[in-house]
């Protein structure tokens, strides 16, 4: 069993990973790529290093993001946590479907600091045959961050 987190608000997906409302946690069988299940979790007070400590707590193995500033992401791998950045999207099962089939496109990109964003912009898979794509990107005002 995979779990796979996003921010949500509102129950939708979230591009302002630090001013998310809550995570969708999803367990996703790794075998055959279904959701199993689908739990909505308030987030933590919002103070430098919440969310990343939270989610590693969660036990989660991936977190899908359009964008979230360099700490979190080193933090979130130091757990063990897969970081994917630079996804977009509306509905967070959709995403985790995509994302399990390979199918998910995300930039990769991570914020260095607000409005500006950098990255290697090569497309490459991660992990196993249930992988997810990167593509390029590049500029200001792309990837979510806020």
């Amino acid at each position: 069993m995979k779990k796979i987190a996003l921010p949500v608000l509102r129950g939708r997906f979230s591009s302002h990973f630090g001013g998310a409302e809550g995570f969708a946690i999803f367990a996703v069988d790794e075998e055959s790529g279904q959701v199993i299940e689908r739990t909505d979790h308030p987030a933590p007070p919002h103070a430098m290093g919440s969310f990343p400590a939270w989610l590693a707590g969660q036990d989660v193995d991936v977190i899908i993001a359009a964008g979230m500033g360099p700490r979190a992401v080193q933090m979130l791998r130091a757990s063990g946590v897969e970081v994917v950045l630079g996804a977009a999207g509306d509905d967070p099962e959709a995403m985790v479907r995509a994302f399990m089939a390979g199918e998910l496109t995300a930039t990769g990109e991570s914020c260095h600091d607000h409005g500006y964003h950098q990255g290697p912009g090569a497309a490459h898979r991660h992990g196993s045959a249930l992988g997810h794509r990167h593509g390029g990107g590049h500029g200001r005002g792309q990837g979510g961050c806020h």
